[in-house]
């Protein structure tokens, strides 16, 4: 069974890879809007799906690091908790899988808002602002992988 997991890895991967842009931005609903969520929901979803599986798979590492750059230099001129969160999310696996600090900083910048309100801060060079998140990708998978594979 893990080894057929394992092997419809690659399609979704590669359907994932084929639908993104050449920057590793994506689309939700219309064509070049370089959606946000679209991106931080799937990323977060590929890369905890390949953590769980153990893969070792160099050119999905490639494809995740093209994802997250774009995403260190890109926001939402709106505020939107849930995609703020999961950008935090998806860049802190990013950091776990590739070692590279740059990650879990941009991942630290989408931090803290849930501790400090609505305070806002603005990113040097980025459009919009990026809401703190405290630490919510300390917390979040281990909560939501206990609800999966129980105490």
């Amino acid at each position: 069974m893990v080894s057929s997991a394992c092997a419809s890895w690659r399609s979704p991967a590669s359907s994932t890879r084929a639908s993104s842009h050449a920057d590793g931005s994506c689309d939700d609903y219309f064509p070049f809007e370089r959606a946000l969520g679209a991106l931080v929901f799937s990323t977060y979803a590929m890369t905890e799906a390949y953590m769980e599986l153990g893969l070792q798979r160099p050119d999905l590492v490639d494809f995740f690091r093209l994802r997250g750059d774009w995403l260190r230099t890109h926001n939402e001129t709106g505020q939107l908790a849930n995609h703020q969160a999961f950008a935090a999310l998806a860049l802190y696996n990013i950091y776990q899988i590739t070692g590279d600090d740059a990650y879990r900083r941009a991942s630290d910048d989408f931090c803290n808002y849930a501790s400090r309100g609505s305070t806002r801060r603005v990113v040097p060079g980025v459009r919009g602002s990026r809401p703190r998140l405290s630490h919510l990708h300390d917390r979040l998978p281990r909560q939501a992988l206990s609800k999966i594979k129980g105490p």
